[in-house]
Formats: C-alpha cells, sequence, structure tokens
C-alpha cells in the first residue's frame, strides 16, 4: 500500500505528506512528479539524437516497426501544436497520442539502455542521466499503453510497446 498504513482515501482526507511516509512506502504522486522533472531535459535536439541513434545501431527496432515511417512521425510529433510534448500528471492526449508517445519513449529508452560513448558526449550527459533517463522513459513507455487503453483498443501499436526488447531487458524504477 503506497500510502502506508492508511487508504488513499483517507490519505487524501488527511492531507498526509510524502515525509509522513519515508521509510514506509514510496509515495506515487511524488514519485511521478520526480520523473516529471526528468522530461523537459530532453528537447527536440537531445530527442533527435537518441531516435537516430536507436535506430541506427539497434537493429532490433527494426523488426519491430518502420525506422522512416517513425523518423517522419518524430518530425511531425515535434512540429505539431501541441504545448507539451511529454506526458503530463493529466491524462490530456487521445488514445492513438498515447501510444505513439509510448513507442517514442521506448525508442528513447533503448538508445539510452545501449547508449555508447558517442551518444553519451553527444547529449553531453554524465553516465548517472544515462542510466536515470532509460529507466525514466521506460516508465514513461508503460504509462503511455495503460493510459493509451492498450486493453480496451488493442492494436499493433499497443503490442509492439508490449513486447518491445526494452521492456524486457530492464526494471521501471
Amino acid at each position: 500500500n503506497v500510502f502506508g498504513n492508511h487508504t488513499e482515501s483517507e490519505a487524501i482526507k488527511r492531507n498526509i505528506t510524502p515525509e509522513e511516509h519515508k521509510g514506509l512506502s514510496i509515495d506515487k504522486l511524488s514519485l511521478w512528479n520526480e520523473v516529471l522533472n526528468w522530461l523537459p531535459i530532453l528537447d527536440e535536439e537531445k530527442s533527435t539524437i537518441v531516435v537516430n541513434y536507436a535506430l541506427d545501431n539497434l537493429f532490433f527496432l527494426r523488426n519491430l516497426f518502420d525506422p522512416v515511417t517513425f523518423r517522419e512521425e518524430h518530425k511531425l510529433f515535434w512540429t505539431s501544436n501541441a504545448t507539451e510534448k511529454h506526458i503530463t500528471l493529466k491524462y490530456d492526449r487521445e488514445t492513438d497520442e498515447y501510444l505513439w508517445t509510448g513507442l517514442w519513449y521506448a525508442v528513447l529508452t533503448a538508445g539510452f539502455h545501449y547508449c555508447d560513448e558517442d551518444l553519451q558526449k553527444a547529449l553531453g550527459f554524465e553516465e548517472m542521466f544515462m542510466n536515470n533517463f532509460a529507466q525514466i522513459f521506460l516508465c514513461c513507455a508503460l504509462e503511455c499503453v495503460v493510459r493509451g487503453r492498450y486493453m480496451t483498443f488493442p492494436n499493433p501499436r499497443s503490442c509492439l510497446l508490449y513486447t518491445s526488447d526494452a521492456a524486457d531487458d530492464m526494471q521501471c524504477v
């Protein structure tokens, strides 16, 4: 129970703070706030570098989807009018948008997980950041699958996300 000895509704009513849970359990909202704070670091330029690295070097991704189409969709994604590129605490997208965003996060997960020194230097991140981003983007990919209602509206994109090597090789934070 993420709320220690209290139910979720009791925690909300009592406004239990994360400090009250220290040592007992993880407060999901605090965890998601921490994850969401990391996301803006990955802007269009850095995203393009990681996506290109992953699609050029991780051949297993080519068995999952067409890299040319994905690159085109990635470019459209960054030029779209959407103010928020990364997921937020709000459910603010359509099912297909969540599933594409989840696929993007899965590609980023693979890129960060299998990165080399050249990619790390191109991004200007320390090794700790590379490891953290792999875990963060995996969690975001899985969250997008859930928000995309993969069980209600199964489609090839939701299946791709669930069967990707990145999800099998890593554990969520």
